[in-house]
């Protein structure tokens, strides 16, 4: 019943507390209530951990997709099927059949061919505010990463005077996380400018501080899914090690 294991539950599975006002603010206030609440980025992380063990187990790239498909709606009907979370696995399922049919995928065709399923289902979605950001913030970071990237080049630009062939393990394994360090903090930062007038125009609110809250909140969140995950899995067989 501690306060912590309430904002897990809402950031696992979507379960909202009774008299959230205080947490959901300081999410809202730091530009981060897309981690309080099931959304496209957790979609993503689970078939990017189904994607690892798949790949692990020696899975090849068509098929690993096949498995994907019920992991990723699986998880959506878990967290109650909400809006968000179903618009986000339907997106993934179009964006990972590129790889079913032999086809380069993209993600602005993913997000048009939903987004034109949903408008032809319900023309009234356009103009809720929770739509637009989901999508407004999806084309964002497809249309401005790359732009993005450019500011944090020099985070992730490799020794002068030494090839990459010739670094110790410490100087590729630093490297490595500056790369990653570069690329998360590209996608925050595609994502905030993008986000930005739709967050001003509904709740009067804009926050910079999403691109460096992002980096260290997003790692918590994928480390939570996996112990969740994990705790799925056993449960069945070894419910004291879930727990």
């Amino acid at each position: 019943d501690s306060q912590e294991a309430e904002v897990i539950r809402a950031v696992v599975i979507g379960e909202q507390p009774p008299d959230a006002d205080a947490l959901i603010a300081a999410f809202r206030n730091s530009g981060t209530l897309h981690v309080f609440s099931v959304s496209g980025l957790h979609v993503a992380m689970v078939a990017s951990i189904g994607w690892w063990i798949l790949a692990w187990a020696g899975v090849p790239r068509r098929w690993a997709v096949l498995g994907l498909l019920p992991l990723i709606f699986g998880y959506s009907w878990i967290t109650g099927n909400s809006a968000p979370a179903v618009r986000s696995a339907w997106m993934a399922a179009v964006f990972l059949g590129a790889f079913v049919w032999r086809r380069r995928p993209d993600l602005l065709n993913a997000l048009g061919a939903v987004l034109l399923a949903a408008m032809l289902l319900d023309g009234r979605l356009l103009f809720q505010p929770g739509v637009q950001l989901s999508y407004g913030v999806v084309a964002a970071i497809a249309v401005g990463t790359a732009w993005a990237a450019k500011r944090f080049a020099w985070i992730a630009a490799p020794e002068l005077y030494v090839p990459e062939q010739l670094m110790g393990r410490w100087q590729t394994w630093w490297l490595h996380w500056r790369k990653k360090i570069a690329q998360s903090l590209s996608v925050s930062l595609a994502a905030g400018v993008g986000s930005a007038p739709l967050t001003a125009f509904h709740f009067g609110l804009v926050t910079p501080v999403s691109v460096v809250a992002g980096l260290v909140l997003v790692p918590m969140v994928f480390v939570l899914l996996v112990a969740a995950l994990v705790a799925v899995a056993l449960f069945p067989v070894f419910a004291p090690v879930s727990r």
